[in-house]
């Protein structure tokens, strides 16, 4: 589920690289509210990835999507900066999933405010990230 919803984000914008990550960050935050426990499973519940190789695979597939979205964004950048830029980025979306399930980062307004607080927070680092790749 993780995945695919992943994988849709990825395709909904294929001709703008910068809005197509973003987007693939606001349904990794959307997936963890409307899936909580799910997610929580994902990430929480120590299951040793090793052992479930499809579960293990499906993981994979989803980063790679984010990984693809990233080099894609600066394809000429080079792959330590390419790299830097998923963990950023993931960190970001993983971050700011996991502090608004826990309640750390209230949604001030309605739901769609704190997705464009996200996009807002996305897109400085991709800014950035794109200021030094020229």
């Amino acid at each position: 589920m993780f995945r695919d919803a992943l994988a849709r984000a990825a395709r909904s914008h294929p001709d703008d690289k910068v809005k197509r990550l973003v987007e693939m960050g606001v349904a990794y935050v959307d997936f963890a509210l409307q899936h909580r426990s799910h997610f929580k499973v994902m990430w929480e519940s120590g299951v040793a990835k090793a052992n479930y190789p499809e579960m293990r695979q499906t993981a994979h597939q989803a980063y790679l999507l984010l990984e693809d979205a990233a080099k894609d964004l600066h394809p000429r950048a080079h792959p330590p900066r390419q790299q830097a830029l998923v963990r950023a980025a993931w960190s970001v979306v993983h971050g700011y999933a996991m502090l608004t399930l826990e309640g750390e980062l209230p949604a001030h307004g309605s739901e769609q405010s704190a997705r464009n607080l996200l996009r807002q927070s996305l897109h400085l680092l991709l800014d950035q990230f794109a200021a030094k790749a020229t």
